[in-house]
């Protein structure tokens, strides 16, 4: 991927695989970076193409905008609120790319707020391998303002850019709804794979309709938050007790073949519970209610 850009002083801490693949791809565009990570041996690779620092408040001090990529919220608190980091660091911009949650994302925000640092929270969406082709995504918020300063330092990083919003939580939630979603569908494929081989039905069956599933996912996908805007569940397409039985097939042939079933059974757990609160008639969408009433007693 080819990006022009203008020469930064960027400063990228943590050197895992994604770290170094943030701070390749930023001095390859050109950028002066500076590295830092704690187990100093991953550094030397950068030797030549960076500056490498003897510490996290060097580093924060040698430039304008500081990449967070170490390995959680909970470590970069632990790095960049020594009382030397977050000097080094005050009236300079700090992005933190950490997956965590809203909550890690409100507390980081406040305490840059009340340290002088611009803050913006960023979300990879990719592999390490991806970082600077057109398979990456990034997506930031936070102050508008301060995404605009570093949008074309930051350019070189991914296939696309996207700034979410300005509410500072806003990648962090939509990651973790991607996060959610991806995961659950890899491993329902995964268990509809191994359903298929242990039945011998060739696998390429299953992927030939792949696009038909992916896109009645996504059909169904939209009715759902449509009624869940509308607070309606009722229809007479296919009731929840409809459903949890199909559901109990598939429990019911994992185990005929010995396959794991606890995924399929969890979902039922779900459906168990929203029909006891009272949705067994309703459509598949009225799982909805089960997940946000997670906390309310289910009525005798």
């Amino acid at each position: 991927m080819t990006t022009r850009t203008h020469r930064s002083r960027v400063t990228v801490l943590g050197l895992g695989q994604m770290g170094t693949a943030v701070a390749r791809v930023l001095s390859e565009a050109g950028h002066d970076v500076t590295v830092w990570n704690r187990t100093s041996s991953k550094s030397e690779a950068f030797r030549g193409s960076a500056t490498v620092a003897d510490s996290a408040a060097s580093a924060c001090q040698a430039s304008d905008v500081v990449l967070s990529v170490l390995s959680s919220y909970a470590v970069t608190d632990e790095i960049l609120r020594a009382p030397d980091a977050t000097d080094a660091l005050r009236g300079r911009t700090l992005i933190q790319m950490s997956t965590g949650t809203p909550d890690d994302v409100r507390a980081t925000a406040s305490w840059a707020a009340r340290s002088g640092v611009q803050y913006l929270d960023a979300k990879i969406i990719a592999y390490p391998n991806s970082i600077g082709t057109e398979l990456s995504t990034i997506l930031y918020s936070g102050a508008p303002a301060t995404f605009e300063r570093w949008q074309d330092t930051l350019a070189p990083l991914a296939g696309e850019n996207e700034f979410v919003g300005q509410g500072v939580t806003d990648a962090a939630t939509f990651d973790l709804a991607w996060l959610g979603f991806w995961y659950g569908a890899s491993a329902s494929f995964l268990q509809s794979l191994a359903l298929c081989r242990a039945e011998q039905l060739p696998v390429e069956k299953l992927l030939s309709r792949l696009r038909w599933m992916v896109d009645f996912i996504e059909y169904s996908a939209r009715d759902a938050a449509a009624r869940v805007e509308r607070d309606d569940f009722s229809g007479a397409d296919c009731a929840l007790e409809v459903h949890r039985h199909a559901l109990e097939d598939v429990t019911r042939a994992s185990k005929n073949r010995g396959l794991d079933d606890r995924l399929p059974a969890a979902v039922i757990e779900l459906f168990d519970r929203a029909i006891s609160l009272g949705y067994g008639n309703d459509e598949l969408p009225a799982l909805y209610q089960a997940v946000v009433e997670a906390q309310s007693p289910a009525p005798n």
